[in-house]
């Protein structure tokens, strides 16, 4: 039987759960590392928070996990290059775009150190260029 909640019980856990979660650094790990421990303040009510719970134990296989740890936007910036998405230069919008529409939806400030790491491996070339309508000069990325 399940007990209900009221919004100031919740309000409490959330703050909870919020201030837990802000001790991780990874911006998209924290989301989940805050789902997590909203899940077990609410499934354990009448405990307190020690600082330590189990996450149950994943069904996926140890190659699944290792396969999954190497993706991220590096590793979707790689595909978009073998998939010669720069032959024509692009600027950081459009990369945005191109991987928004294969879900991974990024703000512009995840692409600056990726991109900067695949131009000092001359992987990409990259070269500012005045945008239409005088506003400020753009980066634009494209294969070396």
């Amino acid at each position: 039987m399940e007990k209900s909640i009221d919004l100031t019980q919740m309000q409490k856990l959330v703050e909870e759960a919020e201030q837990v979660a802000s001790i991780v650094k990874d911006s998209q790990l924290k989301p989940v590392a805050f789902e997590i421990i909203l899940g077990f303040l609410l499934h354990n009510r009448k405990t307190s928070f020690t600082g330590t719970c189990k996450v149950p134990k994943s069904d996926q296989s140890k190659e699944e996990i290792k396969n999954k740890k190497n993706e991220g936007t590096m590793t979707w910036l790689e595909e978009l290059k073998e998939e010669n998405f720069f032959e024509e230069p692009k600027n950081s919008s459009k990369i945005l775009s191109a991987l928004a529409e294969r879900g991974h939806h990024l703000k512009d400030s995840d692409l600056t150190l990726p991109l900067q790491k695949l131009t000092k491996r001359k992987l990409l070339r990259r070269k500012k260029q005045a945008p239409i309508e005088g506003k400020r000069e753009v980066w634009y990325y494209s294969n070396w």
